[in-house]
């Protein structure tokens, strides 16, 4: 599900739209968009490696807590990246 959704943000993105006419805050909230599907595949993906790992072998529990971890930074990440790019003249 998580490729259909970065193909179709592609698609609409690069494809279906023109690139020269895109103001720099419609360019970053693109790329926003992006980080975010991005972010949510990731966490999606470390649940469910998370919820695997504890039910088979709890030894193999550390690598989807580092992708877990991974995906937290990817969020706080983005949090970062907007409170520095915002657009309120300061």
């Amino acid at each position: 599900m998580a490729v259909f959704d970065v193909s179709k943000f592609m698609l609409e993105e690069e494809v279906l739209s023109s690139s020269a006419t895109k103001s720099p805050a419609k360019q970053r909230e693109a790329l926003l968009k992006f980080f975010v599907i991005i972010a949510i595949a990731i966490s999606l993906e470390s649940l469910v490696f998370v919820f695997d790992a504890g039910t088979k072998d709890i030894t193999t529990l550390i690598y989807p807590t580092l992708l877990l971890v991974s995906a937290i930074l990817v969020v706080v990440g983005l949090g970062v990246y907007q409170r520095l790019t915002r657009d309120d003249g300061q």
